[in-house]
């Protein structure tokens, strides 16, 4: 299916094949057509009523989707958890065995794949043996002089160069660390624990960059690169010290609601909806300037003002109770 989205309306001063017109979809790949957006120019001439298309696009929430997907959330834990990713970019999951830390975060990943383009995150299952960086980052060996690169660098690479290549239009990038305390996190993460906490540059990229052994050059994180965390409290697993806890968003997860898993949610969710939906996460993501998770404290100010002003000020009193 194509999703279309109708713009600069023009009118060719003679008939032309489907062939002859550039940029269009190969004919034999078409199944179908759904209508994503329509100029209020490209309406008038078409005769469609903008209302009847708004009514379309229904208000699916990331909490029907997940729904739809087979895994419902309550839904004040999608609100924690995405604006955790918005304002910290690095989140923590704990909570029981089977209660979905690792799927919600996969289930984001999978809506806001972009068809066409590169992977856009990558799942690395934690070792007991992790002791340093070398799992995550890569080895410079004095043997063959050469470094070893590891899935995790190539892919930070290609955060960067999206990032740079495309100012306004990159895409946001995961990284999913599965059972990430069963090692101690402080030793095998702590390259990214001192950078996380170093500010962000004009371009976005933290300020401090991971300096890798044996190779003259070095990584800066860009702002399009999120990390999630999930976790496990047993036996077998090494709590956090306050450093990690200082420098991640951490959500709980512990209930189970038996009830609601039984229930049946709306698996055919109409593929329009869907499309809207990542595009409004896509746009908010990124924010006004693409900058993702790159906020001058200004930016922050300026909406911090907004928020008390807000329905007289409650939710502020809210807030300042709560803290």
């Amino acid at each position: 299916f194509y999703v279309a989205r109708l713009e600069n309306f023009k009118q060719f001063e003679k008939p032309r094949k489907y062939s002859d017109v550039e940029g269009l979809p190969d004919p034999v790949e078409i199944r179908g057509v759904y209508l994503l957006e329509v100029s209020p120019d490209v309406a008038n001439k078409l005769g469609i009523r903008l209302e009847q298309v708004e009514l379309k696009l229904m208000k699916l929430k990331l909490n029907d989707y997940f729904a739809s997907r087979g895994y419902k959330y309550p839904e004040h834990i999608v609100s924690q958890f995405y604006v955790a990713l918005k304002t910290k970019g690095f989140v923590i999951i704990s909570g029981l065995t089977g209660t979905g830390k690792t799927r919600i975060a996969q289930l984001l990943v999978d809506l806001l794949k972009q068809s066409g383009k590169s992977i856009n995150h990558i799942f690395l299952t934690v070792r007991p043996d992790w002791r340093d960086s070398k799992s995550l980052l890569g080895y410079f060996n004095p043997l063959l002089g050469e470094y070893h690169r590891t899935e995790l660098l190539n892919f930070i690479r290609r955060a960067i160069e999206d990032y740079e290549n495309n100012p306004m239009a990159a895409q946001p990038y995961f990284v999913i660390l599965d059972e990430m305390n069963l090692a101690h996190v402080e030793y095998y993460f702590a390259e990214f624990l001192s950078i996380l906490e170093s500010g962000r540059d004009e371009k976005g990229f933290t300020k401090e960059a991971i300096k890798l052994q044996g190779l003259p050059y070095e990584i800066k994180l860009p702002p399009n690169l999120y990390i999630v965390g999930t976790v496990n409290m047993d036996e077998t697993t090494y709590s956090f010290s306050p450093k990690v806890l200082d420098r991640a968003f951490v959500i709980e997860l512990h209930d189970v609601d038996l009830e609601k898993y039984l229930s049946k949610a709306k698996s055919n969710l109409d593929e329009l909806a869907i499309e809207d939906l990542k595009k409004k996460v896509l746009e908010d993501l990124r924010g006004e300037n693409g900058r993702f998770l790159a906020c001058s404290k200004e930016e922050i100010n300026k909406v911090m003002d907004e928020f008390s002003k807000n329905s007289n000020g409650k939710y502020w009193e809210v807030l300042e109770k709560l803290n």
